[in-house]
């Protein structure tokens, strides 16, 4: 969390023993945000990111139902070790 965020936060909290910060102080606190170019630039590496995901999940289950196969061969002495 950048420092200005966080002085921001600091600065408009109340209370001494239940420390309180609602939506009535989000909404006086300055959020920066990145820009367009650099969000765009973050959306590619996350999409990136989720692909190489999903290709990892497809091979786990492709793994995994060949573990079962062999297993199963294994169990039913179709194939010795």
């Amino acid at each position: 969390m950048p420092a200005l965020f966080k002085d921001q936060i600091r600065k408009q909290i109340t209370g001494s023993a239940q420390l309180n910060f609602g939506p009535t102080h989000l909404n006086l606190t300055l959020l920066v945000l990145p820009s367009l170019p650099e969000q765009e630039k973050i959306a590619a590496v996350l999409s990136a990111a989720d692909d190489e995901i999903s290709t990892l999940e497809r091979q786990l289950a492709a793994y995994k139902q060949q573990k079962l196969g062999l297993m199963q061969q294994l169990l039913t002495e179709r194939i010795r070790i």
